[in-house]
């Protein structure tokens, strides 16, 4: 079923069970309880995580803040480090808006951050490896009976 919304503009969402998906917002509905109570709506605006690769090590949050602010609001900013020196590995994600992550993809795969060329993508999911590859019961080795 599709509906018609006027605010400041008119937006043209669907409704699924309790839950609208509007341009750029997810919109929670909670229907009233009783007689009298109002219908309670909930937004929320939707973001996109996106990877960005071939960082420098001295790269830092801040850095990667600055050059993704001139293409839109910067949501939050994280660089992935070794547990074990703390040192950056050399890769991070950045969260912005739908809209202003498509811009950030388009502007600035391939252009420079402390004299390296950054990879700009939209992040996958992680994939959890298996490590059955030795050891007891872990399938690597012969059967000794």
């Amino acid at each position: 079923m599709y509906y018609w919304l006027s605010d400041t503009q008119v937006a043209k969402f669907q409704l699924f069970g309790s839950l609208l998906i509007l341009t750029g917002y997810r919109l929670f509905l909670s229907l009233p309880q009783s007689p009298g109570s109002f219908l309670t709506v909930r937004w929320i605006k939707l973001s996109k995580k996106l990877f960005v690769g071939n960082l420098s090590f001295q790269t830092t949050e801040n850095d990667i803040t600055d050059a993704f602010a001139h293409c839109g609001a910067v949501e939050a900013v994280s660089i992935i480090t070794d547990r074990d020196t703390g040192r950056s590995k050399g890769f991070g994600f950045v969260t912005m808006s739908e809209e202003d992550a498509a811009k950030a993809i388009a502007q600035l795969n391939g252009s420079q951050l402390d004299g390296r060329a950054l990879t700009v993508n939209e992040a996958k999911p992680m994939v959890r490896r298996d490590f059955n590859g030795g050891g007891r019961n872990g399938g690597g080795g012969r059967n000794r009976y």
